[in-house]
């Protein structure tokens, strides 16, 4: 029989107070075993007295058996029903109930005894939205047939809970409410029913919140009897098959509270307020409870039962910390004596630019060498002395970007970014990040960028496959920055990683050992900035280009100065990363040279950048036949390195190349004419340019200071190998600007290969049609000298022009145990010179000194014995005759010639 139901209305006061008299009250008790309860109204005497009842009747004296837990199929309590409908997976009670297009229940129920000491609790998780056609019944105090007790039923049509008593198969509504709480689609509730001495309160919450709230509460006078509880499912179609689960199932006695209180969460709100959240309700701490590195807590403020906001003072940003939280108890008087928490004091980390750089870069891992996995990517290395947080950057191309997850880099530190699916970087653990939508790098040539959310430019590599060493091409190596102390430099400061292909999260290899020292000085420091461009644009403009990024602009001065010390000013009007335009008053005059200065201009590295002194002009003439002539040729060169043709300007003025064509004549093959120059390039007098499809790997070999004199030309030809005519031509001047003719037979004829050794002429001035005055490049100058002054050029000073000396043949051959000797005709332009000569080896080494002090005529002959020092004999091999000449007027005229010695 059923006294009589209640619903616990809204205002708690309207609640029988004839309950009283049943009820008495312990706090103790109530913490231990119903903490969780949420006090409704705390200002309403009469309602707190009716919960504090309620909950004695829980646990007063009585025995209570036949205890089950629905989510073990196991002894011993058997299971009865439609077991078959369920089953449980790692503690989990799931529904198996099959499809159906018509309404259809199934249950799963057990001999629990629900008596006057029960506690029954269920934690709930629906992956569907209940409705009429499905939900859940809670079945309790029952009898075998299920047609006498209590279901609480879960969903059905308003989405909520409702109580039903069940007497003789018959349903009766007894509490209804929380409608709508079911209108999603997925759930997931906790329930408590406990009963004491037929009093019945129900409790639910979701099981994302800690507080329970009061569904209802009743008088129940069932018959003890009635001892069985169940679980029954109701569901029409396929689309709940499966979706409803059961995480706990349990009947027995309430559950003691044992267990002290932990640390739930522990993080900075920023460097001097922490937010700490328990796993339960605590009793109020104090401030000396919560200590930072030996230092108590400001003070404490509670924001839920589980949740307080501690402030401290003098906490250092971005290091780990140790937190110590002494001595807090929970409601039901449990104590942690000591929890600690390690963790960093977040703080905001402002990046500039350069700050973190790209280190490493794998963008072509196949084939692996077999010692990294062959995934790409890419390696940051904070290049300064404070940790940052990397999370508000992101890494690019231009055509994809991905979100670099929350991290903070130590000073000096690297960190790997890979793509999310690369799992093969976990043996770097945290020193690799996944990015989700980590971005597709081309081989060849690609933009990384990384920059912050905001747009702004952190750092930038441009590289190209040509980086690496051409014995590491192909895939499977990566590129490592040479020197980060210059992590903003990029031109020549990359290397391949010739040992396992790559370094990941570790310090860069050593770069490869270049075999000139002298020829080559940038092995571990990249070269020096300079500028690579320095010309006019227009009558009132001038644009300097930098070798690398500009670094501060404000403090730069730039004066142009004519020959009659005329000045114009220069007023910086935009710039660039590498590019500084200036406005010129008054306006410069066209064709004419001038000097510019440049002070106070400094590249990224805070290096002060070179040449300060600069000429500049603007040309509006077309040049001249031979202003422009050739001065080195490479014709066959090594395998996987570049041809190249160097010109010199040997007028007076500056020339515009705009517009050059070079005319290739191959035995046999008609003319092929290619275009070199279709914007702007000025070749100022004196100055050699090495021209060449890729001027990258001809600088990067002989001289990486002059890639500016070294630009890549995309259509510039590959030479014949033997011989060829070359022509230097402008389409608006009728004459050739320049003439020659190689042939592999001008190198020295002791040359074991003329393979990798380029041809250049001993003079600039000289005619290029002449074959005299083309030579082999010495092996000194590592057989080349682009965009340098040759390895045998004369020097002469009053005979610019013309060959004083010369030998009457080359090559001079000899027997054993004879002293060979050449005859050197001169021709001066007026008698009265004194002339001595040396005898060096191909390599520049002194081998003995030939004559001295001679006195010539203004022309003739003198013959020259060639011995040592020692007057050994001399070896078969090339020499170089050293001739230094002065006249009293004060002409000097120097010459190297070059001579072969063959032994017969």
């Amino acid at each position: 029989m059923i006294l009589t139901p209640f619903r616990i209305p809204s205002d708690r006061t309207k609640i029988d107070t004839q309950l009283l008299g049943l009820l008495e009250f312990s706090a103790r008790d109530r913490e231990k075993y119903l903490r969780g309860i949420r006090p409704i109204n705390t200002n309403n005497n009469g309602m707190n007295s009716i919960f504090m009842g309620l909950i004695t009747l829980l646990f007063q004296a009585c025995p209570c058996k036949a205890q089950c837990d629905f989510t073990r199929f196991t002894d011993p309590k058997p299971f009865y029903g439609d077991t078959q409908y369920f089953a449980i997976a790692k503690g989990v009670l799931h529904s198996k109930a099959p499809a159906s297009s018509q309404k259809k229940g199934y249950c799963i129920y057990s001999h629990c005894r629900f008596d006057t000491l029960s506690y029954l609790e269920t934690t709930i998780g629906l992956e569907i939205n209940p409705s009429s056609s499905n939900y859940i019944d809670i079945f309790f105090g029952c009898d075998s047939l299920l047609t006498i007790g209590w279901v609480l039923r879960l969903g059905d049509i308003d989405d909520g809970l409702k109580l039903w008593q069940r007497k003789n198969g018959k349903e009766t509504a007894v509490i209804s409410g929380a409608s709508g709480y079911f209108n999603r689609n997925t759930t997931a509730i906790n329930l408590r029913i406990i009963r004491k001495n037929r009093c019945l309160i129900i409790l639910y919450k979701d099981t994302g919140s800690y507080d329970y709230q009061t569904f209802g509460w009743l008088i129940d006078s069932a018959q003890d009897m009635h001892t069985y509880s169940a679980i029954g499912i109701v569901q029409t179609g396929s689309t709940a098959v499966g979706k409803h689960k059961f995480f706990n199932f349990y009947l027995g006695l309430p559950r003691y509270d044992n267990t002290p209180p932990e640390t739930k969460s522990f993080h900075w709100l920023n460097e001097k307020i922490a937010q700490v959240v328990f796993s339960e309700p605590i009793t109020q701490p104090n401030r000396n409870q919560f200590i930072c590195n030996k230092k108590s807590s400001d003070s404490c403020i509670r924001i839920s039962p589980t949740t307080y906001t501690l402030f401290f003072q003098g906490i250092p940003c971005n290091q780990k910390v140790r937190v110590e939280i002494q001595n807090i108890t929970d409601t039901a008087k449990n104590t942690n004596p000591l929890m600690v928490n390690i963790s960093f004091v977040p703080c905001q980390t402002p990046l500039s630019s350069h700050q973190i750089i790209i280190n490493e870069i794998m963008v072509d891992p196949k084939p692996s060498l077999g010692f990294l996995p062959a995934f790409p990517y890419i390696e940051l290395y904070n290049n300064s002395d404070t940790a940052v947080w990397l999370d508000s950057l992101v890494i690019s191309d231009p055509y994809t970007n991905g979100i670099v997850p929350r991290h903070l880099l130590q000073s000096h530190a690297y960190i790997i970014l890979c793509a999310a699916a690369d799992s093969a970087f976990k043996f770097l653990g945290e020193k690799a990040l996944y990015v989700s939508k980590f971005p597709s790098f081309n081989n060849e040539e690609d933009i990384i960028s990384l920059k912050t959310v905001s747009g702004k430019l952190i750092h930038q590599v441009h590289y190209k496959a040509y980086w690496h060493q051409s014995d590491c091409t192909g895939g499977g190596y990566s590129l490592e920055k040479t020197n980060i102390d210059c992590g903003c430099i990029e031109l020549f400061n990359w290397h391949s990683n010739q040992g396992i292909g790559g370094s990941p999260g570790e310090a860069n290899s050593a770069p490869p050992k270049t075999n000139d020292r002298e020829k080559n000085p940038y092995p571990t420091e990249p070269p020096i900035s300079r500028i690579e461009q320095c010309q006019f644009s227009s009558l009132d403009t001038l644009v300097l280009v930098c070798s690398n990024i500009v670094g501060d602009i404000r403090p730069v001065a730039v004066e142009i100065v004519y020959q009659d010390n005329r000045k114009h000013s220069a007023v910086l009007s935009r710039s660039t990363q590498q590019k500084l335009y200036f406005y010129i008053k008054p306006p410069i005059d066209a064709d004419t040279l001038y000097k510019v200065k440049i002070r106070g201009l400094t590249d990224c590295a805070n290096r002060i950048i070179c040449d300060t002194l600069l000429p500049a002009a603007y040309c509006s003439s077309l040049p001249k036949p031979s202003s422009i002539r050739f001065n080195e040729v490479m014709f066959n060169n090594l395998d996987g390195e570049e041809d190249f043709i160097e010109i010199v300007n040997t007028g007076t003025r500056a020339e515009n190349l705009r517009s050059f064509q070079l005319l290739l004549e191959a035995p046999l093959k008609p003319i092929q004419r290619y275009s070199l120059f279709e914007n702007d390039c000025y070749l100022y007098p004196n100055q050699y340019l090495c021209i060449s499809k890729l001027g990258y790997s001809v600088a990067k070999k002989y001289r990486p200071s002059h890639l500016y004199l070294c630009p890549s030309i995309a259509k510039f030809p590959n030479l014949p190998a033997s011989e060829a005519i070359l022509t230097l031509i402008h389409p608006m001047v009728k004459e050739p600007i320049d003439k020659m003719h190689f042939n592999e037979m001008q190198h020295m004829p002791l040359l074991n290969s003329f393979k990798g050794v380029s041809l250049e002429k001993n003079n600039p001035n000289s005619p290029s049609e002449i074959a005299e005055f083309w030579n082999s490049a010495l092996q000194s100058s590592d057989f080349a000298t682009p965009s340098q002054i040759n390895s045998q050029v004369s020097q002469g000073q009053t005979h610019q022009k013309n060959h004083v000396f010369q030998l009457e043949s080359s090559v001079v051959f000899h027997r054993p145990g004879e002293y060979p000797f050449v005859n050197i005709e001169f021709k001066f332009s007026k008698p009265g010179f004194i002339a001595s000569v040396y005898l060096y080896s191909i390599k520049g080494n002194l081998i003995a000194q030939l004559a001295t002090n001679i006195q010539l005529p203004q022309n003739g002959k003198l013959p020259i014995t060639l011995l040592t020092f020692k007057n050994l004999p001399l070896e078969s091999e090339n020499y170089l005759l050293h001739i230094d000449a002065f006249h009293p007027d004060a002409d000097i005229c120097s010459q190297n010639l070059r001579i072969t010695l063959v032994q017969l």
